[in-house]
């Protein structure tokens, strides 16, 4: 008879087990968002939050071979990040396991999944993570078109300066303590004036971006981005153009744009360059870094050598693509069809 009481008590518990297992799994609060790139860019950065069991699902999608890198910015130790390829049952990159810095070459093509989470302990304790996930693709395939507009119609990214623009005369430009026409206003901006970008986004159905004077004064407030457009460094032009000449008097053979990310994590943008072409593989290739000077790269039998950075430079080939990395941080994709022109 108390065999009989035990092993009903035992098949109580485990059913109150499976109950309470499976009211953990119906718990998890899980949103799937698709995430695409503006016009241009190779890249976003998100700003978000999650609480307790709360998980994120941000669907990318990619092509095999293109280059991906994740990163994550939090304020919880228990948050981070997962990578799962295309048609897969497990994740290719576990956060907790390996960091908040992901980086690959792509192993097939459609919809990554990069869902970002509370770890256990920290989900339990219903805590709060905010958090800032940068996404960038590079390589074959990744948009490499310059914007159709030069305005602030991006969240992430962007230029370094914005320019303000579209006043009507007599008008000035409010700079805001806050996002919001309701906010403080700080000081009253006029056109033309160049500001530092700081980052954009949405408000109240509105773009906002967060900017610095660049006068002196250095005040920091939130402008209306339908009043920006990019521009280059105060004083300095924003362009390469084919009769500028580099220290030795020679002309560049060819200017224009090239993909480009200076710092880790930054989506990559587009930056102007000026080729000299020097025969048989051999060139120089001057990129300038909208504010932040100018990166020289040598080629030698076809391939980058070396750089004017006091850093290690490496690369890899994707198919007639050079993707080149210096110190780790800064990255470039320079086409093969510079060197020779073809």
């Amino acid at each position: 008879m108390q065999t009989a009481v035990t092993f009903r008590l035992f098949l109580v518990n485990a059913c109150l087990l499976l109950l309470l297992a499976a009211h953990d799994v119906c718990a998890i609060d899980i949103r799937r968002e698709r995430v695409t790139f503006g016009e241009g860019n190779n890249g976003t950065v998100i700003e978000n939050s999650v609480r307790g069991s709360e998980t994120v699902d941000y669907i990318l999608n990619a092509k095999a071979g293109q280059h991906m890198i994740v990163g994550l910015e939090t304020n919880n130790a228990g948050n981070h990040f997962n990578v799962t390829a295309p048609g897969a049952n497990s994740a290719m990159y576990l956060g907790s396991v390996a960091g908040n810095t992901f980086e690959a070459k792509l192993p097939a093509d459609g919809d990554y999944s990069i869902r970002v989470y509370l770890t256990g302990n920290a989900a339990q304790r219903n805590e709060v993570a905010s958090y800032k996930l940068s996404l960038n693709i590079f390589g074959p395939g990744s948009s490499v078109v310059a914007p159709a507009k030069d305005f602030a119609d991006g969240f992430g990214g962007g230029p370094d300066f914005w320019a303000v623009t579209g006043l009507k005369p007599g008008d000035s430009l409010n700079l805001r303590e806050h996002h919001t026409a309701q906010s403080k206003v700080l000081s009253r901006l006029s056109n033309d004036l160049v500001l530092r970008n700081q980052g954009c986004t949405l408000a109240g159905g509105a773009r906002w971006c967060k900017v610095e004077t660049t006068d002196g004064n250095q005040l920091s407030g939130w402008v209306a981005g339908r009043f920006l457009r990019e521009t280059g460094a105060p004083g300095h032009d924003a362009t390469l153009s084919s009769d500028q000449v580099i220290g030795n008097g020679q002309p560049f053979h060819a200017t224009g744009d090239v993909p480009c990310a200076w710092e880790s994590g930054q989506p990559t943008r587009n930056c102007p360059f000026g080729v000299i072409r020097q025969g048989t593989g051999h060139a120089v290739v001057w990129i300038k870094r909208h504010g932040h000077g100018e990166r020289r790269i040598e080629f030698a039998s076809g391939q980058p050598v070396s750089s004017d950075a006091n850093a290690a430079l490496t690369f890899e080939r994707s198919g007639d693509l050079f993707l080149i990395r210096i110190g780790g941080e800064e990255r470039y994709e320079i086409p093969e069809a510079l060197l020779s022109g073809g």
